[in-house]
């Protein structure tokens, strides 16, 4: 049964088996989180002075250029696929880059993620609490400067750290998602084989689902030197048979 044609409880029970899945991957980012900011600092700067900019560059270029496969966060939220972003993909990565930032890029991190199986390292897990718990404490200081006014210097202090940190994890983690994004196209034996019950992270183009609504989408093999998806179908063409699709290499 294709992503598209399941039920939203099926849908959910599929992304909690990917969501388990990921603590099985055995394959290691090119480079550390904690390491990012030094192997490429310019665009780390990059990251931090126009975050939505390269969060929106890094998404399309994980989708291999081809925005056929972009849904809103990548199935990562319920509204997912419901948005008509098929219409008019850029604008939506737009909007979505621009008010729903965070889980833009978390979307493309679990693309990278499972498309190649990798795996986060403890420091990268560590610096994901850390930022969250720091958000956390912000958020009680505030509440507890209400109950008592002199709290209130000491809760906008933490909240500039929780903020500081959080804009520095969010570079660093772009950062180390462009990397892997360029190992990726001159590496293309890492990219993992097609998921057989397809990925609720990468959407099919939607004239593929119309062709065969039953069928079960697969990853394309991305030819890098000419930027063609082979296995999709170019417009204007048949579409081939639903047990040849994708065509083996």
């Amino acid at each position: 049964m294709s992503y598209q044609k399941m039920t939203r409880e099926e849908k959910v029970e599929q992304r909690k088996m990917m969501y388990n899945n990921r603590g099985e991957y055995v394959q290691t980012w090119q480079t550390e989180m904690q390491k990012a900011c030094f192997n490429s600092p310019l665009f780390c700067c990059l990251a931090i002075w126009c975050s939505p900019c390269v969060s929106y560059q890094n998404r399309v270029e994980a989708l291999h250029g081809d925005m056929r496969f972009y849904t809103c966060c990548q199935g990562l939220l319920p509204c997912s696929g419901r948005m008509k972003e098929e219409s008019c993909p850029e604008a939506c990565l737009c909007l979505e880059v621009c008010c729903c930032f965070p889980n833009s890029v978390l979307a493309t991190r679990y693309l990278l993620q499972d498309e190649m199986q990798l795996q986060n390292t403890k420091c990268d897990n560590c610096l994901f609490n850390t930022m969250v718990a720091l958000q956390g404490l912000a958020c009680v200081c505030y509440i507890a400067s209400i109950v008592e006014p002199g709290l209130r210097e000491t809760a906008a202090l933490v909240d500039t750290i929780a903020d500081m940190v959080y804009c520095s994890v969010c570079a660093c983690m772009q950062t180390q998602h462009r990397d892997q994004i360029k190992f990726r196209n001159e590496n293309q034996q890492c990219i993992c084989p097609a998921m057989a019950t397809g990925n609720p992270m990468l959407a099919p183009p939607v004239a593929v689902m119309q062709k065969n609504p039953g069928m079960t989408f697969q990853y394309p093999q991305i030819n890098h030197q000419t930027g063609e998806a082979q296995g999709i179908p170019h417009p204007q063409t048949q579409y081939p048979a639903q047990s040849q699709y994708p065509p083996r290499y």
